[in-house]
């Protein structure tokens, strides 16, 4: 089983052409290991493929190129992968009682983002129910 989807060499030539170059390359070589890990490990429980290619994956199977770019941009941020995100309000007031949050940068947000689009067509749906009651 492995543990990362991308290599370094892959990342380091994915990084080469974009913007990502000097930070990436900031990174020394078990860094940028540990970082692909942990944006796989990020991927897999984000990001369910269609038909258990998650699964596949780790197994050997070929990585799409679409997930080695989602990848490769995920390793950028792998420090706050498992960081607690959830404070994305800068405020809630409920009468006198007022609380702020830490709100996320707005290139996080759309780092992320930009992740998802690249693995739109490989995400299985999600189908969910609601349930109904008559009154």
């Amino acid at each position: 089983m492995i543990n990362a989807y991308v290599e370094t060499a892959e990342a380091d030539a994915y990084h080469e052409a974009r913007p990502s170059h000097e930070q990436w390359q900031a990174l020394d070589e078990k860094a940028k290991k540990r970082a692909l890990v942990a944006a796989s490990d990020y991927l897999d429980v984000n990001y369910p493929l269609k038909d258990g290619l998650n699964d596949r994956m780790r197994n050997g199977e070929a990585v799409p190129s679409a997930v080695v770019r989602a990848v490769c941009e995920l390793a950028l941020h792998a420090g706050e992968l498992t960081a607690d995100k959830t404070a994305d309000k800068a405020s809630v007031s409920v009468g006198e009682i007022s609380v702020s949050y830490r709100e996320l940068s707005g290139i996080d947000a759309k780092r992320f983002s930009y992740v998802a689009k690249m693995l739109d067509g490989l995400i299985e749906k999600q189908r969910g129910s609601a349930r109904l009651v008559r009154g």
